[in-house]
C-alpha cells in the first residue's frame, strides 16, 4: 500500500514538472489547460514498459497497436489554440485516449476515434478506468471521422496530415475549429481551420513535430 501511494505521488510530481518546465516554457499558459494536464496521468495510455518516461517531452507509442502519442508540449499548445469551453463538443482523432482524457476535463463531450480495434478498445478501457464519463470511444476510418456524432465545435487531429481533411472539416459546426499538424516540404507546422458558414479559414500557428498519420499520408509518387 505504501509503495502504491509513493508511486502515485511520484507520478503526480512528474506531471507537475511536465506542466511547469515543458508546457509553460512553450507558451501554454491557459489555466484550465494546464490544470487538465496536471490532473490526467499519461502512463496508462502509453506502452507499459515506458511508464518511467511517460512525462518526458517526446512522442511515445500508445498502449497497443501502432498509435503514437504527441509530445505533451505540442498537444498542450494545440488544445490551448482550440479554445475549448465547457459547452464544446469535441472530436479527438488518433489520440490514443490520452488527449481525449485531457479534453474531457475541458469540453462538454468528447468522441475519440481510432482506426485499429485494439487501440480503440484500449482507449475505452483506460478512459473508463479514469472515470471519463463524457467520452465515447469509436473505431473507424480516421479520415471519415464520426459524422453521426457531430457536428463538432472542436476537432483535434493528433499527428501530421499530408492530404485533404475535407471529410473532417465537413463535421465542424459553424464557428468550429480543427487543429492539426501539416507538412509542407520538410517543415511541419501546427495549423487551425475555422468554419464560418460554408467558408473555411486557415491559420499557421507554430513550428511543430509529430507522428505521421497513415490515414492522412500522401501516396508515394511514381518516378519514371
Amino acid at each position: 500500500m505504501a509503495q502504491t501511494a509513493t508511486a502515485r505521488e511520484s507520478a503526480a510530481d512528474l506531471r507537475r514538472t511536465m506542466v511547469e518546465r515543458q508546457m509553460r516554457t512553450f507558451d501554454v499558459f491557459d489555466v484550465g489547460v494546464l490544470a487538465a494536464f496536471d490532473a490526467v496521468p499519461r502512463e496508462p495510455f502509453i506502452a507499459a514498459d515506458l511508464a518511467a518516461v511517460a512525462y518526458s517531452d517526446r512522442v511515445l507509442p500508445g498502449r497497443t497497436g501502432e498509435r503514437l502519442l504527441l509530445a505533451p508540449m505540442i498537444l498542450g499548445r494545440l488544445i490551448q489554440e482550440a479554445a475549448v469551453t465547457s459547452q464544446c463538443r469535441a472530436l479527438d482523432v488518433a489520440g490514443g485516449g490520452y488527449s481525449a482524457a485531457v479534453l474531457s476535463r475541458l469540453a462538454k463531450s468528447v468522441v475519440t476515434i481510432e482506426d485499429e480495434a485494439s487501440a480503440a478498445e484500449a482507449a475505452a478501457s483506460q478512459l473508463g478506468a479514469l472515470g471519463c464519463a463524457n467520452v465515447t470511444a469509436r473505431q473507424g476510418d480516421l479520415a471519415k471521422g464520426a459524422a453521426a456524432d457531430g457536428p463538432f465545435d472542436v476537432i483535434l487531429v493528433n499527428g501530421v496530415a499530408e492530404t485533404s481533411l475535407d471529410g473532417l472539416l465537413a463535421q465542424l459546426a459553424d464557428g468550429g475549429r480543427l487543429l492539426t499538424l501539416e507538412k509542407s516540404g520538410s517543415a511541419v507546422r501546427a495549423v487551425r481551420y475555422d468554419r464560418h458558414g460554408d467558408e473555411f479559414g486557415k491559420r499557421t500557428l507554430f513550428n511543430a513535430s509529430g507522428p505521421s498519420l497513415a490515414a492522412f499520408r500522401k501516396a508515394p509518387a511514381f518516378i519514371f
